[in-house]
This record gives structure tokens, sequence and C-alpha cells, in this order.
């Protein structure tokens, strides 16, 4: 067995660490990038589990603190990442109760420490002494942080949604359509809890919404302008029933989770989708590393992509990389990659790689056939992204 499928056999327990510590899917990636790189030139690793839960839980906490002060500037309510699970949160490998946005929210009011403290031993079951030796404190200290998270947490602890969510939402949504405020009043808890978040960019209430009434009308709003025209379908994020809102377009707009307690509503979290024309450029210095790319359109990048990069200021970029999904390869007459990475170079980026993933293509000629390479991405290009970014990782990190 390789280092890299070693490490492959704890990611799920990892990820979820690092997920319910951080509430953010991506920055969990990162701190699972790193803590691979110092597992691998670990000289001696006694216990195989133990270790890389520790790392991960050091750098999980750490990474916090980092993003606790770069949030403190940020416009509007934040909500954490969410994820997608499976329908069945039975045969999802996180744990139901522990990833539902309303958990998350509770723990995102507790500090770095409390927070992966309580995760370790409420959701994982480890021992005082074992999270003291993770997060190096002593037993006595951990026996405390415990106390006063776990108390906290109890004071917010919430019930988790029920078989008629679906029901419910469906109802929700049909009277949000036809702009029934008592209809919609009659599924939405007394002190329903509605928070948006925008990224800081698109527009989305500023403060959180609270009461049957308010939330009623500002839905209704909502589905009557900004999403009027829209199409809505049902999934699970975070274990819990997840409305997706897409523009007339097609193009995903919102992912509004939805936390149900018996029959009625009591919270709506939705997050919305940044496009690239409402990305600040000049905040891509700030990072290390940044991948570009998109589907393959008529043999050519996503035009918004090559639009947005065209408008990039110059100056020192930092490294980059370019990724594509199509169902076919690069052809050798159109190096549509090849272009695009000249166009970051002149932008003053090091673009030190680029990634191929087959994915199901409905190019206009292949619609006659119902399209071709479906259910791709499948598990192995899954296992391949998975590859090549932690490879692209390791040679960023070690270069000078």
């Amino acid at each position: 067995m390789t280092e890299s499928d070693a490490f492959a056999t704890f990611r799920p327990l990892l990820f979820t660490i690092a997920y319910e510590i951080l509430g953010c899917a991506a920055e969990a990636d990162d701190v699972l990038q790193d803590s691979y790189l110092r597992w691998r030139d670990a000289t001696e690793v006694t216990h195989p589990r133990a270790y890389p839960v520790q790392i991960v839980t050091r750098q999980a906490i750490n990474h916090l603190r980092t993003l606790r002060r770069r949030r403190e500037d940020y416009v509007g309510t934040r909500l954490p990442e969410p994820i997608r699970t499976a329908p069945d949160a039975a045969q999802d490998v996180m744990p139901a109760e522990s990833v539902s946005m309303a958990m998350l929210l509770v723990l995102e009011t507790l500090g770095p420490t409390e927070r992966a403290v309580f995760v370790l031993s409420e959701v994982f079951g480890h021992s005082h002494r074992d999270i003291a030796q993770m997060i190096g404190r002593s037993d006595t200290a951990v026996r405390q942080i415990a106390h006063r998270a776990r108390a906290h947490v109890a004071s917010r602890r919430f019930q988790p949604d029920s078989d008629t969510s679906r029901a419910v939402i469906g109802r929700f949504l049909l009277a949000a359509g036809i702009g029934d405020v008592g209809a919609l009043m009659a599924v939405l808890a007394p002190d329903v809890l509605q928070i948006s978040d925008g990224g800081g960019r698109v527009s989305a209430a500023r403060r959180p919404i609270i009461g049957a009434e308010p939330v009623a009308r500002f839905m209704i709003g909502l589905t009557h302008n900004s999403m009027a025209g829209s199409t809505v379908e049902f999934a699970g994020f975070n274990a819990q029933p997840t409305v997706i809102v897409r523009s007339k377009a097609g193009d995903l707009d919102t992912v509004l989770v939805v936390e149900l307690t018996d029959d009625v509503i009591t919270g709506l979290y939705g997050g919305r989708v940044v496009a690239p024309a409402d990305i600040d450029p000049a905040e891509l210095a700030d990072y290390d590393l940044v991948g570009f790319g998109s589907g393959i359109y008529n043999m050519a990048f996503h035009p918004e992509l090559r639009r947005f990069i065209a408008a990039l200021p110059t100056g020192r970029q930092g490294k980059a990389f370019v990724f594509r999904t199509s169902g076919f390869p690069e052809p050798p007459f159109r190096r549509y990659v090849t272009s695009l990475t000249r166009d970051l170079e002149t932008k003053d980026f090091d673009v030190v790689d680029a990634f191929d993933c087959r994915g199901f293509d409905t190019w206009l000629p292949l619609r006659l056939v119902g399209g071709i390479r479906k259910g791709h991405p499948d598990a192995d290009d899954i296992a391949a992204v998975r590859a090549f970014a932690e490879n692209l990782q390791a040679r960023t990190t070690s270069a000078p």
C-alpha cells in the first residue's frame, strides 16, 4: 500500500473532522492537503490512525484562528459552506446531526479549541486523554473545555428534520409561488430563522430575519422579484433537505438548506453563488494557488471565464493551474488549454499545471444521441482529481 493509499483510507474521517471544525469544505480540503504532506514526511508513525487525526485537528484549529481574523470584515451574515450528502442520511459517512446546518451554526459560536474538543469528544467519541494529546493540552483542561462546550451546545440544541420534509417543502414552495402569506406562515414555525449569505458580494439579506410573517413576506418577495422564472429541484446538503434554485439560463443561483422540526420549518439557510463578474480580482493575489477552468463550449473555455481573465490587472499574481471538463481530449488543431495558459501568463500568473477531466458532453451534434460520457465524472474521475490535487499541493508547497 502506497503512502497516498494509506492516507486515503482515513480521508472520509479526516475530512469530516476538518469540515466540522472549519464549517467550510474548501478550507477542510486545504487542511487535508497540508496534513498529508506533514504525515508523508513524518519519520516514524506509531499509530497510523491517531497520528493523522492529530495533525488534521491541530491544522484545523490554527486555520480557523486565521479564518476568524479574515472574516471580521465580512459583509452580512456568513453561513457555513453546505456540502451535498446522500438522500438517506444513513447512507452517508458523516454523522447526520453533527453536519446539519443548525448544528454547524451552533458550532460557529464556539472558539476554535472548544469547537475541536466538542467535535472530537461528542461526535467521534475520543477520550479526554486522547484529545489532550491531539491538541497539546492537559487532561484537566480538556475536560473543562469539553464541559463548557457541551453546555453551550445543549442550550441551543435542535431536533433533526422529520420524514415529512419533502411534503412540507412542497407546500412551502407552492405558497411562496402564488404569494399566499397565510399558507406560507402555516408551514413556518412562529420563531423561524432565515439567514442569507451572498459571499459579501451578491445581493442577500444582511441580517437574519426572525418570525413567520417577516420570513413569509421576504420569501414571497424573492420568489416574485429576483428569483422570478427560476426553477427548483430537491437535494440533500448537510444531511438536511435542500432546495436548489437555478436561474432562467439554468445557472446555479442559490442553495437553500431547510431545517424542520416535526412538520414545520424552523430554519432557512440560503447561500447564493458568486458569479465571476462579482469577484474582486485583487483578492486573487492573496491566494497561494488559484485554479481557472470550466467545461468546454465549442472547443473553447466558457466565454465568461475568458472575459474574466482578460479583465484581470497585470502584476505579481502567484501560482495558478488550469482545469477543464469535456467528453473529448483536446484536439491538436485547437489548443485552448495552451491559449488560456498564455492569457494567464500575460497577467503574470505562474501556471504550474493543467488537469483534464472527462464529463457528460452534450455538444450540439452529440445531442442527437443523447450526449456521450454519461455518468461522468465518476468515482475514478474524482479519484484522479484528488491525486492531481495532492501532487500539485506537494509540488507547489515544496517549490522555493
